[in-house]
């Protein structure tokens, strides 16, 4: 499940995360360049240091973290614009187009990554971590009979390399039964003298 909520999360939301990123950094670029004014020039300068000062006190960092932690900063950010009535004034000092650039590209990595207003037609399976899990059981398994057929029972050192090759999977088991977790063992341990013929499935 994991494995297909990462492909699920790349395919759909890189694209999103890449333009809101550009989105973002090109917004507070340009209020960077008009504060850069200063007074000479009229008060563009002062109104917009203002606006650094109060949405990007620590610049667009919050734009480079995972896609939900940025998205949440970045509507954050358009919710207190709208409350403080200074959309206006930012789309004045750097443009109608860019503003729309930012408020979109938010909205769409809302979309993509299941927050926005438009339903998800496209889920992971919910069985994908169990079904992942029990493939991965009987490939150890399958593993451990494989090195337990090929164990002398006579040979000491042919035992003990087989303890040695399947000492993670012990140590494993005994941490999950520490844990509180019971599981069916993969396979049992073979003891000097005892058969290391393979048990059923």
């Amino acid at each position: 499940m994991f494995a297909e909520r990462d492909r699920f999360s790349s395919a759909r939301v890189r694209p999103h995360r890449d333009a809101f990123i550009n989105y973002w950094a090109a917004l507070h670029e340009l209020l960077v360049s008009k504060a850069r004014l200063g007074t000479a020039f009229g008060d563009d300068g002062v109104r917009a240091q203002a606006l650094l000062d109060a949405y990007f006190p620590e610049g667009v960092g919050f734009a480079r973290l995972d896609a939900y932690a940025a998205w949440f900063e970045g509507q954050r950010r358009l919710d207190r614009m709208v409350e403080e009535y200074r959309l206006e004034e930012i789309g004045a000092l750097a443009g109608a187009a860019m503003l729309t650039a930012v408020k979109k590209g938010t909205a769409a990595l809302g979309e993509a990554i299941g927050v926005g207003r438009t339903a998800r037609t496209e889920v992971p399976s919910a069985t994908a971590l169990q079904e992942a899990l029990a493939k991965l059981s009987r490939a150890v398994g399958a593993y451990a009979r494989l090195l337990a057929a090929k164990v002398d029972e006579e040979d000491a050192a042919s035992i003990e390399r087989f303890r040695r090759a399947v000492a993670p999977i012990d140590e494993y088991r005994a941490m999950r039964v520490k844990e509180g977790v019971v599981e069916e063992p993969v396979e049992p341990a073979i003891e000097p003298g005892a058969s290391p013929t393979p048990a059923s499935e």
